[in-house]
């Protein structure tokens, strides 16, 4: 027995270990600095110039197979209360597209929340009809993302930044990158286009980054 205690029981090695004091987390890159930079205010529409058919998703409020429902009472609910709508498909079992000619009455559907609401449906424009994503590489580690979006000059409109942890999308699947290699990835309007032409500069004493691999935006 320990001379100095009081006579108690001593400490379980797991005591002794919940005891010790916790240091501060001092290191760099830690989850508020890679934190993911979204654009403020930032919804997702189609462009006055969008040249293809927009097709915008419609899922239930409270996860219904709404795909499963029977197609011609599905079509007529959203033909005779929606104007501009050139079909209705099923995507799966909880999702159909609703295909516009034109972006004008498509982005005006997702302004329809009080017939969105009746219903308990809510729609959205899917990503990869409107977005292409990038992967900056080289990216000094002391630059959050909010002080990548600030500083980047792209020919795009830039909407998400998001710290990769030296990982890519590529191919439909999550490559590695080296051990040295630290990358954010870049998310920003395709302008109805499969690939993005962009020059990013981030000022400083710094490797200028690089955009390495542009690929369409994986449906969603």
């Amino acid at each position: 027995m320990d001379p100095n205690s009081d006579g108690g029981p001593n400490p379980t090695p797991a005591e002794q270990k919940s005891k010790k004091r916790k240091l501060p987390d001092t290191r760099k890159g830690n989850a508020v600095d890679y934190k993911i930079f979204t654009k403020t205010n930032y919804t997702r529409q189609f462009s006055e110039n969008h040249s293809v058919d927009c097709v915008i998703y419609v899922e239930s409020q409270e996860n219904e197979k709404i795909g499963n429902k029977n197609p011609i009472a599905l079509t007529k609910l959203f033909t005779e209360n929606v104007k501009g709508i050139a079909g209705v498909h099923r995507v799966n079992a909880y999702k159909v597209g609703i295909t516009f000619r034109k972006p004008a009455p498509a982005n005006n559907f997702l302004t329809m929340t009080h017939f969105l609401g009746k219903h308990k449906l809510k729609a959205f424009v899917p990503a990869h009809l409107i977005e292409i994503t990038g992967v900056i590489r080289y990216v000094p580690k002391d630059l959050s993302n909010e002080d990548i979006y600030k500083s980047i000059t792209c020919d795009a409109e830039v909407h998400l930044i998001s710290n990769l942890h030296q990982e890519i999308y590529a191919k439909g699947r999550w490559k590695a990158h080296s051990a040295g290699d630290h990358s954010s990835e870049l998310r920003c309007d395709s302008a109805a286009t499969t690939r993005l032409h962009t020059d990013v500069q981030i000022p400083g004493p710094h490797i200028h980054p690089s955009i390495t691999t542009v690929l369409q935006m994986p449906e969603v």
